[in-house]
Formats: C-alpha cells, sequence, structure tokens
C-alpha cells in the first residue's frame, strides 16, 4: 500500500570547517541523477542508494521497526574547495551525517519515512566560495509493504551494553546492529523491549565502542572511532534518543594500543592511545563545543629497583653481594627506550617491564632509562642504584661415614649459604669433585677410599668476608685377624710356665700400626717376632707371639681376653680398632714329695 502525507521542507546549512561525514559502501542498486542547474564552471552530480526504499508499514501507514536509511553523495564537477552545501529536505527526512569533511564530495545518511511520492525530492545547492554554485536535486520513492509490528533482530547486535541512558538511576540495555546501523535502547532491565534509538553508518569499522557519561549529566552516551576514517564519534543521549556527535580524528593509518578513557589533570575526560613508537596520545572531549585535535601526552619514564621480585620498586634497593635486583620501568608518550646501567650491561628494552632481573651483582649500579620524546628529541634519562649491603656470615657443612671399609666410595654431603653463587669447590686428597651447578648444597659420591681421604669445602665469600672453608677426613678401618680366636691352657703348677702357645696376627687390608697390648693377669708374652709395641703389620703379612700361662695361686681359674690397640698407619684417627683373644687356665698347687715329677 502506499502512504501519502503533507510535507514540509526544511533547508539545512552545513559549513565544510563544521560537517564531519563518512562515505558509506553500499551494495544495493543505486540512481546517479545529474546537476539541475549549475554555473558554467561549478556543478554536481547526487547519487542515491537505494531507490527505491523498502519501507515496512502497518495498516495504519506507520513505519514498523526501525526507519531505512537513504544515502545521498554529492559530487562536484571539479576540484575546487566546497565552502557549504545547503539541503533542502522534506520534513519527514531526518539528517545524520558522518566523518571527516571532503572538499570535493560530501555524503549524507538520511532516515526516512514514507511520504508522498511527489514531495519527496532532496535539492542540494553547492558553493565553492568563488561565487560559483550550483544545485542538483534528487526523487525519493518507496516500496511498501504491509506487515505487523517487528523489533530488531537481535542476533545481529553486535555491541551491547547495560547503563542508565534516561538518568532515572535503574540501569537500561544498549544495542547496536551491524546491518543497519541503527542503536536501539530498552528501558530497565526486564523484558527487553528494544526501540529505536539513533544511527550510526553500518559500513564503517566501528573499534573502541564504550559506554560511558560523556558530559556528566547521568546518561550513558556510547562512544566509537571509525578505524578506517580515524573519526570518533559520540552518540549523546538526550533521554529519549542518540545525538550524534563528532569528536575529533585520530590518523588511520596507525594501529592503535592502550585506548583509553580517562580525565586528564584538570579533570576533563580524554581519550587516550598508544602508536607503535610507545607514544601516547590524547584526545579532549568537548562534549559541549567544537571538535578536538589529537595532542601528544606529556612524555613521563619512572625506572625503580627491587631486592625482590615481590616487593615494591623504589630508586634504591640493596642486594647481598652476587646477588639479584629486579628492574621495573615504564616509558608514556616515549620511543626507543633502553634501560641499562651505567657501566654497559643491558636489562631490557621497550616501553614497559616489571621485575626484570639483574643477576650477580658484585658492586653498586646506577640503572638508567633512556628515550625519545615523540618529536624524536632525547629525554632527560632517569636513574636508579643498586648497593651491596653487608650479608651474613657464610656458613658451609660437610658430612660423611668417619670410616668406610677399604675400597669403598663414600656419600660425601656438603651446603653453603651466604656466599658468593657458584663459587663453591668440594676436593678430594687434592682432586676436584663436580659440583651441580647453581646449586647451595647436594650430595656426591667420593672416589674409592683405600687409606684415609681429606674433603675440603672451599667457597668465596661477599666482603668483607674471608673465603670459606670446610674440611672432613674419611679413613679405611684396617682388618686385623688374630688366630686363634681363644686360647685354653689347662692347669698350671704355681709358679711354673706353661707350655707356649702361638697366637698369629695378620693385616689383610691396610698397613697396620699396633699401638699397645693389654695382657690379662697370669698371661704374658714370652717370644714375638713382631717386635715392641707400637709395631706395624704390613698388609698382607703376619706376626706371631708366644703366649703363656703363669697362675700364682693355687686352684684358682685365670681368665681374662689379650687387647690389641690396632690402627690404620699414619692415620691415629681410626685407632680404637681393637682386636682381642680371650684366655684362660686353672692355677693348681705345687706337687711336693713321693709321687710328684
Amino acid at each position: 500500500m502506499r502512504n501519502t502525507r503533507s510535507v514540509s521542507a526544511a533547508i539545512e546549512l552545513f559549513t565544510i570547517a563544521s560537517l564531519s561525514i563518512v562515505l558509506g559502501a553500499c551494495t544495493q542498486r543505486s540512481t546517479i541523477l545529474t546537476s539541475e542547474t549549475a554555473s558554467s564552471v561549478l556543478s554536481c552530480q547526487v547519487t542515491v542508494n537505494p531507490n527505491p526504499v523498502a519501507v515496512s508499514v502497518n495498516s495504519s501507514g506507520a513505519i514498523q521497526g526501525t526507519a531505512p536509511t537513504v544515502t545521498f553523495a554529492v559530487v562536484p564537477n571539479q576540484s575546487a574547495q566546497i565552502t557549504s552545501i545547503v539541503v533542502t529536505r522534506p520534513a519527514g527526512l531526518q539528517m545524520q551525517a558522518f566523518g571527516t569533511p571532503s572538499p570535493y564530495q560530501s555524503t549524507f545518511l538520511l532516515t526516512a519515512t514514507p511520504l508522498d511520492a511527489t514531495s519527496n525530492s532532496v535539492q542540494f545547492f553547492v558553493n565553492n566560495g568563488a561565487g560559483e554554485s550550483a544545485s542538483c536535486s534528487a526523487p525519493v520513492s518507496y516500496s511498501t509493504t504491509t506487515s505487523g509490528s517487528s523489533g530488531p533482530t537481535t542476533t545481529n547486535f553486535r555491541f551491547q551494553f547495560v547503563g542508565d541512558v534516561n538518568a532515572d538511576t535503574i540501569s537500561d540495555r544498549i544495542a547496536w546492529d551491524y546491518t543497519t546501523g541503527y542503536w536501539y535502547v530498552s528501558l530497565g532491565m526486564g523484558t527487553p523491549n528494544y526501540v529505536y534509538w539513533g544511527i550510526w553508518g553500518a559500513s564503517q569499522n566501528w573499534q573502541n565502542v564504550t559506554a560511558i557519561d560523556i558530559n556528566n549529566d547521568a546518561r550513558i552516551d556510547i562512544i566509537g572511532r571509525d578505524a578506517t576514517s580515524g573519526n570518533w564519534w559520540a552518540a549523546v543521549s538526550t533521554g529519549s534518543s542518540f545525538i550524534n556527535q563528532y569528536l575529533g580524528a585520530w590518523p588511520a593509518n596507525v594501529s592503535w594500543t592502550n585506548v583509553r578513557f580517562a580525565p586528564n589533570a584538570q579533570g576533563i575526560l580524554c581519550i587516550y592511545g598508544t602508536d607503535l613508537n610507545g607514544v601516547e596520545w590524547q584526545l579532549t572531549i568537548n562534549a559541549y563545543g567544537s571538535p578536538s585535535q589529537i595532542q601528544p601526552v606529556a612524555s613521563t619514564l619512572t625506572l625503580g629497583v627491587a631486592s625482590s621480585s615481590s616487593v615494591p620498586s623504589s630508586p634504591l634497593a640493596v642486594v647481598n653481594y652476587g646477588g639479584t635486583a629486579y628492574v621495573t620501568w615504564r616509558a608514556l608518550s616515549a620511543s626507543s627506550c633502553v634501560v641499562s646501567t651505567t657501566d654497559g650491561i643491558s636489562i631490557g628494552s621497550g616501553n614497559q617491564g616489571t621485575s626484570v632481573p639483574l643477576s650477580g651483582i658484585t658492586s653498586a649500579k646506577t640503572v638508567q632509562l633512556v628515550c625519545q620524546g615523540a618529536n624524536g628529541a632525547p629525554l632527560s634519562p632517569v636513574t636508579a642504584l643498586i648497593q651491596v649491603g653487608q650479608g651474613s656470615a657464610p656458613v658451609l657443612s660437610l658430612s660423611a661415614s668417619s670410616m668406610v671399609a677399604r675400597g669403598s666410595t663414600v656419600a660425601v654431603t656438603w651446603a653453603a649459604s651466604n656466599v658468593v653463587a657458584n663459587t663453591c669447590t668440594l676436593t678430594a686428597n687434592g682432586a676436584p669433585i663436580t659440583l651441580p651447578a647453581n646449586s647451595s648444597g647436594s650430595t656426591v659420591i667420593s672416589p674409592p677410599v683405600y687409606a684415609s681421604m681429606t674433603f675440603i669445602l672451599a667457597c668465596q665469600s661477599p666482603p668483607p668476608y674471608e673465603p670459606a672453608m670446610k674440611s672432613l677426613v674419611v679413613s679405611t678401618q684396617s682388618v686385623v685377624a688374630a688366630t686363634p680366636t681363644s686360647m685354653q691352657f689347662g692347669s698350671v703348677e704355681e709358679d711354673k710356665d706353661s707350655y707356649p702357645q702361638t697366637l698369629v696376627l695378620r693385616s689383610d687390608t691396610n698397613d697396620t700400626t699396633v699401638n699397645y697390648i693389654t695382657m690379662p693377669p697370669g698371661f704374658s708374652i714370652k717370644s714375638s717376632n713382631c717386635g715392641s709395641a707400637p709395631f706395624v703389620i704390613e698388609r698382607g703379612t703376619s706376626c706371631n707371639f708366644g703366649v703363656v700361662f703363669r697362675p700364682s695361686a693355687k686352684k684358682t681359674t685365670y681368665y681374662g681376653v689379650i687387647l690389641f690397640n690396632t690402627q690404620t698407619k699414619d692415620h691415629p684417627e681410626t685407632a680404637g680398632n681393637n682386636v682381642s683373644i680371650s684366655v684362660s687356665g686353672n692355677g693348681i698347687k705345687a706337687c711336693k714329695g713321693k709321687g710328684c715329677s
């Protein structure tokens, strides 16, 4: 069906200095109309897209859903600067404009309502400021169909927010349909009932879209950037709809990072972003005035050091000798940043670093952050100081079994604290034993021990302490065999020697020193080829003793132990390896007179 209305004309003047627009990309069929009246120099043409416009109306002729958008592209025939464009349109057409003004082409997005077919012409008058003007017009027709009431397709929502758009302290739903460019609002948080509130270009590459109150009227607005043009736009809430406001532009050929919205030092809301060089820029949001120009943020360099990655950084840190400091820095609106010590140790680069370690510090270090400003000029470097403090005294420990069997190895456990990292050495009789790298303690296995082995653990100590040392001796036990292990002398008359019995001592593992011999009462050594104690029995050899029993009291039972105190030759620390032989005998009264032998 057709819907016919009376139309009153609306005239709007757009100057290039204040008009911001974006050329909309359309895929539907477009109509090109040539200039109607023009000077001999200046002329223009209008592209209308789409035409006709498909509109769905209800039985009363009212639009169902959202009003369609008609794009008019006004193109002059020459490259002269256009100073103004006058648009004469039917009152039923609502003007929307996007983008950066072009001196050669201007595009308008108009939200249309079904009007009388003879009254929908839109007239454009262009003026180049040189006394030349031209006009061109475009009729708009509509193809209407009757349908029931319909709302937006929520699956087409790309941006969705929750915020109070009408200052009633109740949160509302906000959504943007990427297929139409329409902004919808559903008041309250009950069952959604989305209604049209405004429009952004559906063909624009919108990024950094954010819901925020830009004018402190307690109503949530929408901010977004068209990445293709670099233009920032705001959909400012009036409490019942959104009005588009051009905020300014960023260079479109920059890959912006760290985009954020925050007040500046004066409390004015700004849009901040960082370019590929690390320079931070700001665009002041002028909620009630002209668009702003992008400006670099003043360079700010911060640098700190800490003795641990878990504590805050500061301009000064004190670490132990050979310890590690952690460097943190941040550079705003700066580029080509390098962090190093003044004596040439590189730490890092870039605009930010957190707890970057600097290890093996044995002397005071000055750390510096050097950057260039937004214009490439060097900035004054900032510095932080690392000092080396007097740590605790070194502590070494060394442990192992003190005696082992000849030819066996021994597990040696060592530990070192408060020493210079990776400076500890362990030797066995002067030969080095490999220690694990970056270790402050471990258990290692020694070479075979055949007599004794001296282990020495030595580590470098931080000033003012001297090098630390710890030693340990591990020896092998001498194995001395006695044959027999017990001797019985039977009955022997008092004050008479028994017949000698032979006792053999043999050393099978080491050269063995016999320090002394202890004899029990009634027993003695009458002969020996070993020599007098102390004497040495060489490894693999033996010597003999002649042992006799001489009782001194009649009918008395004697028993006891012959004790040989031995050690590994030249190693008194192994003394105590005693060899014992049990002995026994009876003393009887001497026989006198007839019948005695």
